[in-house]
């Protein structure tokens, strides 16, 4: 892996290289450098491939990059890790989904809420209509009843907030929309692992299959 090895015209360079080059001399070893195909992984029936089964057959004597892992260090002496590198994701940012401006006012709230809001707000109306209408007939000179008067105090509370939590759901939509930020639902392999819509597919008994199968 660049910049430690690089391959360049059939020869071997960089910085593992060159420290190999310097040790050679100082311990008056020759050393050879070769390549396996495929990444280091435990078979069903127990044996090594890639690296770690160069090093156990004894067809090499020093074998890497590894990652560090519990098995691994049962068949082979690990030095200490000098890098991080852990497992990560690359995935395709989601896009906004374009939608008119009627549906952008209904976002708000769900079906089912509009639904009990119009029906709550129907009744309330009702109810208010019946209240005036009965109050009006006994004339203007007599006062609102108690029943009127809190009605109307319920009536206008709720209206007001049913007010405050739409303007603050679409205006939390509205900025969301125009910024243009979307966040994947996968943010983490545990996310990979729990969901089943994004299929994946890893090397079988590899380091990132061990790390998912215990997830």
């Amino acid at each position: 892996e660049e910049p430690f090895v690089e391959v360049s015209g059939g020869s071997y360079n960089g910085l593992f290289v060159d420290l190999l080059s310097k040790i050679s001399k100082n311990i008056d070893v020759d050393i050879e450098i070769k390549t396996t195909t495929g990444p280091s992984y435990k078979t069903d029936d127990g044996h090594w491939r890639g690296v770690v089964q160069k090093v156990t057959e004894r067809e090499g004597d020093l074998g890497g990059p590894l990652t560090a892992t519990f098995a691994q260090d049962r068949v082979t002496d690990q030095t200490h890790s000098f890098m991080s590198s852990g497992i990560a994701l690359v995935a395709k940012k989601p896009r906004q989904p374009t939608s008119n401006s009627f549906c952008l006012f209904l976002g708000p709230f769900r079906a089912t809420t509009w639904v009990i809001i119009t029906i709550v707000t129907l009744l309330a109306c009702g109810i208010l209509f019946f209240l005036t209408r009965r109050w009006s007939l006994k004339g203007k000179a007599c006062k609102p009843p108690a029943e009127l008067q809190c009605f109307r105090c319920f009536f206008y509370s709720y209206a007001l907030l049913l007010s405050s939590l739409y303007l603050a759901h679409l205006t939390a939509i509205i900025l969301g929309a125009t910024k243009g930020q979307m966040a994947s639902p996968i943010q983490s392999v545990e996310d990979l692992v729990k969901q089943s819509v994004v299929r994946y597919g890893v090397v079988r008994n590899g380091h990132a299959h061990n790390f998912i199968q215990m997830s």
